[in-house]
């Protein structure tokens, strides 16, 4: 399968995951030019009614549902005699990977947790029940958006069941046998009941239970002392297990796994509104230092990157050095439904990121501080005392056909209210470079940064014109080209080497893919043998044809000095190279 076509438009790349029901792979929809996920039957599988009608029911139930945490189903196909079932790409690692690589801090069950009651209040909505939550069906995005999958097993209840369900229904939803995964079903449905929206709830509780302790309610490896605990034990207390976790969260999960459904939550929307009520409250409750504390720690881990130096250094009460204004942007967002729209968002936040940091009289937050706070969801004034800012930026961006949108706000401290017009800007996608440093040029103003004769002739400059969906695929690998985890850092090879593909003269994604070279190499995803000679060539590629690249510059030489101390023990001409690179960077940014 790998590197084949598909229907004349789907071009196959790695497995990303099989099972019974077949293997999934990512792939690249060259009409619509957008990720896409394959999920692939084996030859033959569709000749059993069962199976014929789980992978239908797959297409057909989530194909009406539109939301942030529901995989979406684009479409149901036979391709050159393969079945397949064409979905949204979804990155990142399974709820059951999360869980396996250690405790999760109690605000990230909180955010997980409300997410994933949000994206099963959405399937409840449109009269789908999931019948196989577990966190195997559940993904994690590298940007931590939580995602519902494989609906496999789902059916309709309520009006829509009659009439709707007939196209899906089979002697899988119609028998009285049991239909999920035994540690995760209600006790009615063990009992041979078909379940209702409560059966999911309960489902979910089980979710939380486990990424709150660690482990299962019912550990029993077999099925029928598991079947008769589930029925007729209560669970350990989570704070039995976990004694530091809050009461709030204890109850949530406990009301939501009631063996009697009508003592559970009534609806899935409640369970997201409770959560919600404790996330509001620990944000309240939480000491500053403490706070402060975490987030610092969780900068330094994600970006690698000396967050208190960067704080003393232009933060309030710093060392001595000279106060100018300090700011940090924030991710931006999209106001478009269209889908891959998030990434690019995130994509054009580092663009201005880098266009701003080329201004004299301003100091930006690093992106994995300010990407650690927000994950943990401070207010703005605890954003601004935690950074050390005097004001912030948000924004949007979207692209639509041949043209871009950007809109911007700033919010200024100590009282943190947006004050005066939002900045909004647009033009078409081939100029969206001179647009980005137009934005910066109006931010820098907006901020009363101190912008030099110099500033101005940077941010003026003529830029060369960038081909639409070049800029496109360079801002999808840029979203994900900071995670240290393997498949993001893939994503983002393959989306830079498509817009050098289909823009051969655009220096960003050049310098891109060898950052994302070396990042994988020094992440040991990689032997660095082969990636450090392509991520020096292709950082050399984006000097050659923009020698003020500051970019290009730094990743040349990360990926020198690597092959010369660590990974090649090549000669010290490399590492003098090396040195020179990053004076070179450090002069330009």
């Amino acid at each position: 399968m790998i590197g084949t076509v598909l229907c004349g438009r789907y071009r196959v790349q790695e497995a990303i995951g099989a099972g019974a029901m077949g293997a999934v792979y990512p792939a690249w929809d060259e009409h619509m030019n957008r990720a896409v996920a394959l999920k692939v039957l084996p030859p033959g599988s569709l000749e059993d009614e069962v199976a014929r009608a789980r992978f239908r029911r797959e297409a057909v139930l989530p194909g009406s549902l539109s939301h942030a945490n529901v995989c979406t189903v684009y479409d149901l196909d036979r391709c050159d005699g393969i079945d397949c079932l064409l979905l949204e790409y979804v990155p990142g690692k399974t709820l059951s990977e999360v869980i396996q690589s250690g405790r999760l801090p109690e605000a990230e069950i909180l955010r997980l947790g409300e997410q994933l009651a949000r994206g099963l209040a959405a399937a409840h909505q449109q009269n789908i029940l999931h019948r196989d939550l577990k966190p195997g069906n559940l993904k994690v995005t590298p940007d931590g958006t939580l995602k519902i999958i494989d609906f496999g097993l789902a059916k309709y209840f309520g009006e829509a069941s009659s009439a709707a369900s007939a196209s899906v229904a089979t002697p899988l939803t119609e028998s009285r046998s049991m239909v999920g995964t035994l540690p995760y079903m209600a006790p009615e449905m063990l009992a041979g009941s078909q379940g209702d929206e409560r059966s999911d709830i309960y489902s979910a509780g089980v979710v939380l239970y486990q990424l709150a302790t660690g482990r299962l309610p019912f550990p029993q490896p077999q099925a029928d002392p598991l079947i008769h605990a589930v029925l007729n034990t209560e669970a350990p207390s989570p704070r039995t297990l976990r004694p530091g976790l809050s009461k709030g969260l204890e109850q949530s999960i406990r009301r939501a796994m009631r063996k009697n459904p009508s003592e559970r939550y009534a609806s899935a929307r409640a369970l997201a509104e409770d959560i919600a009520r404790l996330r509001e409250r620990r944000t309240i409750r939480t000491p500053m230092t403490v706070a402060a504390t975490a987030a610092l720690a969780l900068a330094v881990l994600l970006g690698g990157i000396e967050w208190r130096a960067w704080a003393n250094r232009y933060g309030r009460g710093g060392c001595g050095a000279p106060r100018r204004v300090a700011i940090a942007v924030l991710p931006f967002s999209s106001d478009s439904a269209s889908p891959g729209q998030d990434r690019l968002a995130v994509g054009m936040t580092n663009e201005l990121i880098d266009a701003l940091t080329r201004v004299d009289g301003l100091d930006v937050a690093p992106w994995e501080a300010v990407a650690a706070l927000r994950a943990a969801e401070k207010s703005p004034p605890a954003l601004g005392r935690l950074l050390g800012i005097d004001a912030y930026v948000g924004g949007a961006f979207s692209v639509f056909q041949d043209q871009v949108r950007i809109t911007a706000h700033v919010v200024r401290g100590p009282t943190w209210r947006t004050e005066g017009p939002s900045l909004r800007y647009g033009g078409r996608v081939a100029d969206v470079m001179a647009l980005r440093d137009t934005v910066a040029q109006a931010i820098a103003r907006e901020v009363n940064a101190r912008l030099t004769a110099a500033d101005r002739r940077r941010l003026s400059a003529p830029r060369s014109v960038v081909q639409p969906l070049a800029y496109e695929q360079y801002l999808t690998g840029l979203a994900v080209a900071t995670s240290r985890e393997e498949s993001p850092l893939r994503s983002a090879v393959t989306s830079f080497r498509r817009a050098i593909e289909l823009d051969p003269r655009f220096a960003p994604p050049h310098a891109g893919l060898a950052n994302a070279y070396y990042r994988l190499a020094s992440e040991g995803f990689v032997p660095a043998g082969n990636a450090m000679p392509a991520a020096r060539a292709e950082a050399r590629q984006a000097i050659a044809l923009d020698p003020l690249f500051a970019s290009a510059h730094a990743v040349l030489g990360r990926a020198l000095a690597a092959a010369a101390e660590y990974y090649l023990r090549e000669p010290q001409p490399a590492l003098e190279e090396a040195r020179a690179a990053a004076s070179r960077a450090l002069a330009l940014n």
